[in-house]
C-alpha cells in the first residue's frame, strides 16, 4: 500500500513554514516514492530495499537560498537532510518489534531537550 498523495506532515517547525508541510508525489519507482513541496524547497523520499537485509528509509531534504557570507551581494543555496533508516533481517523480528524500536528512537530524540543535545554534537 502506498503513502497518500499528497502527504501532509505532522509538523515542521522552522522560521519560514506553517505548522504543516504538504508534499506531492513527483516520482514512483519499485519500492520507492518521491514527493516535493510546491516551492521545491522540501523533498521527501521513501524507499525500501530487500537484499540480504531489509532496509526502509524516509528522508526529508530542505534547501534555501541566502546571502553568501563572503560576497553578500550574491546568493548561495544551502541544503540539509534528516532521515531514518530501519535495517533488519528478512526474518526474526515481528512488525511490533520493529515498530517498538523505531518509536523508542524517535521518542527518545523528541523527549525533553534531547533533540537540541543531539543536533549540537552531544552524546
Amino acid at each position: 500500500m502506498s503513502f497518500q498523495d499528497p502527504i501532509v506532515t505532522q509538523s515542521v517547525d522552522t522560521v519560514t513554514l506553517t505548522p504543516s508541510l504538504v508534499v506531492s508525489r513527483v516520482n514512483t519507482g519499485n519500492y520507492s516514492g518521491e514527493y516535493m513541496a510546491s516551492d521545491g524547497n522540501f523533498a521527501l523520499t521513501i524507499s525500501h530495499t530487500r537484499k540480504n537485509r531489509d532496509r526502509s528509509m524516509m528522508r526529508l531534504d530542505f534547501k534555501k537560498t541566502l546571502p553568501d557570507p563572503i560576497i553578500p551581494s550574491q546568493n548561495v543555496e544551502v541544503g540539509m537532510a534528516a532521515y531514518i533508516v530501519i535495517d533488519r533481517p528478512p526474518v526474526g523480528f515481528a512488525k511490533s518489534d520493529v515498530d517498538g524500536v523505531v518509536k523508542t528512537v524517535i521518542g527518545t530524540l523528541l523527549d525533553g531537550d534531547n533533540l537540541d543535545k543531539f543536533t549540537t554534537f552531544q552524546s
